[in-house]
């Protein structure tokens, strides 16, 4: 009986082989450009709505947890799994998302192998349930885009920021999306490090960078640069010029390392950024406090104490 068994297993394998089917639960294509969907996933009896009071459950609707009144506590609902990165026989990981003020969902990655790896990103528009094409935005001859970071703006727009590589070094650059016209604007380089010893390329002495805006859109992004003691550089993007400030050095310089930086912006504007720098083994915390042009800094005396007001 289990050899009869075996052999039915083996026999339903080589079926599924010769099928191009798969073990693995099926994901569904995202469409073309402008295509309508019925939704956020293909209709079929796993993926209709449940009746109210029920949530999905693989494939069948089960009652929802019942709440300390009496009543059922539904947790929402999730889509079928749907394949964004398009491409055969291609590598696609790091990738990032934001939602605009306009709910627009805006999707970056990087795809490609065998060295030749770009930035990509599409968006899809929930109320005309709509996915645009995928879009390489990388521009590098050498085909080497890395760490995408996306963070979106009060007018609808996102910004996306990038590291790419060079023929001696790598960069940091940026491309806008605007929310109103729905396309992207050239790419910028925002910071750049020589990264050749002996004329053979190392490792980017380039961090991932990191971005956030404000309640106004204007924009932060910092990153780690250099070859062999780096230091944490930064720019700011005026929402009402379109432009970016020129390159700003924030860390102390007084220590060998400086990298991590994290950012967190306010509605007003004020920023905060932490890094991590120093030498293996004996690295400090540190942090730098923003004012916009509108706003005036209190007055200090002397340097803030570790654990004073900024």
């Amino acid at each position: 009986m289990m050899r009869n068994t075996g052999m039915a297993t083996i026999w339903m394998g080589a079926m599924a082989l010769l099928l191009g089917c798969s073990a693995r639960p099926a994901f569904r294509e995202s469409p073309a450009p402008s295509v309508g969907l019925p939704g956020e996933c293909e209709a079929g009896p796993c993926e209709a709505p449940c009746a109210a009071g029920l949530m999905r459950r693989e494939t069948a609707c089960v009652p929802c947890p019942m709440a300390a009144n009496g009543s059922r506590a539904c947790p929402g609902h999730w889509s079928a799994p749907m394949r964004v990165s398009t491409g055969v026989n291609d590598e696609a990981d790091t990738p990032q998302v934001q939602m605009t003020t306009q709910g627009i969902v805006m999707i970056a990655w990087v795809q490609g192998d065998k060295g030749q790896r770009r930035v990509r990103a599409r968006w899809f528009d929930p109320v005309a349930r709509q996915w645009s094409g995928a879009q390489a935005l990388s521009q590098s001859a050498f085909d080497d885009g890395r760490a995408p970071r996306l963070a979106a703006q009060a007018d609808g727009s996102v910004m996306l920021a990038w590291v790419e590589r060079s023929e001696s070094g790598f960069g940091l650059h940026s491309r806008r999306w605007s929310g109103q016209t729905r396309t992207w604007s050239a790419p910028q380089r925002l910071g750049y490090t020589f990264s050749r010893r002996g004329g053979a390329l190392v490792a980017p002495g380039l961090g991932a960078p990191t971005l956030q805006a404000d309640a106004a859109g204007n924009m932060h992004v910092f990153w780690s640069q250099g070859d062999g003691e780096r230091e944490i550089q930064a720019r700011r993007f005026d929402a009402v010029l379109g432009t970016w400030s020129t390159l700003f050095g924030v860390s102390a310089r007084r220590l060998d390392d400086a990298i991590d930086p994290q950012v967190a912006v306010a509605a007003d504007g004020q920023a905060f950024v932490v890094w991590s720098e120093g030498d293996p083994g004996d690295r400090v915390i540190l942090c730098r406090r923003f004012w916009p042009p509108s706003q005036t800094p209190p007055v200090q005396a002397a340097p803030a104490a570790a654990g004073g007001p900024l």
